[in-house]
């Protein structure tokens, strides 16, 4: 089956069936189960078992709480994959991810995100407790990857890190976010700044539950910290 239509259309992908494409008019079961994909035009090749969405296009897939729009998107059926570009936004369960390219592997839950030349990646995960509004934790950095089974995100290169509900500042190399244990990894000539204080060191691990820093120099080297000291 392969069609172009100039018009928005709605398609429905199952994952298990493999490329039939069901235009309006689902079943709901498909629908939950399945990936909805909404755009101006949209090709779907039987063949190659490759789905072409092009301008405003929506994505939702409900059985991830996933929701995504680009100006492009490219499903690849047999592999489970999903090539979003052009001003990607994606959310998830109340996290979010923008960059000019995003590719998403069914499979795995592995999300790749890179930005268009001389921007970075920008995420946000929200860590606060339930019932207690939002506390977001930023993550902006040259490539990032991220997965939803084991909610482990990791930021490289240019890496920035913003908790405001903290006052939290920091940059590194590398970043690692491990969402279930509400806990940052960052290396490579690391920087905190708090509320004016300031620490600096090789590896730095952050509890957000606890608030706790444990800092680590290079080899031979050691941690400098500054505290402010106000006046009275």
């Amino acid at each position: 089956m392969s069609f172009v239509r100039s018009t928005t259309i709605q398609c429905v992908l199952a994952l298990s069936l493999w490329g039939s494409c069901l235009v309006a008019g689902v079943p709901a079961q498909s629908a939950d189960q399945g990936i909805r994909i909404k755009a101006v035009r949209q090709a779907a090749n039987s063949k190659t078992q490759v789905v072409t969405a092009n301008d405003n296009v929506q994505i939702s897939y409900p059985a991830r709480q996933l929701r995504a729009r680009a100006d492009v998107a490219q499903y690849y059926i047999k592999e489970q994959r999903l090539v979003m570009t052009g001003n990607v936004f994606v959310t998830q369960q109340g996290n979010s991810l923008q960059g000019e390219t995003i590719t998403y592997s069914i499979r795995s839950g592995q999300f790749l995100v890179v930005p268009k030349p001389g921007k970075l990646v920008e995420s946000v995960y929200n860590v606060a407790e339930s019932g207690k509004g939002r506390q977001d934790v930023i993550i902006r950095s040259d490539r990032q990857e991220a997965n939803s089974k084991t909610q482990v995100v990791i930021a490289r290169d240019n890496v920035q890190i913003s908790y405001p509900a903290q006052r939290l500042r920091a940059k590194a190399r590398l970043a690692q976010f491990y969402a279930k244990e509400q806990k940052l990894v960052l290396s490579g000539n690391v920087v905190a700044i708090q509320q004016g204080n300031s620490i600096q060191g090789e590896v730095l691990t952050y509890s957000i539950k606890q608030g706790q820093f444990v800092a680590r120099p290079k080899s031979g080297g050691v941690v400098d910290s500054i505290y402010v000291v106000p006046e009275k």
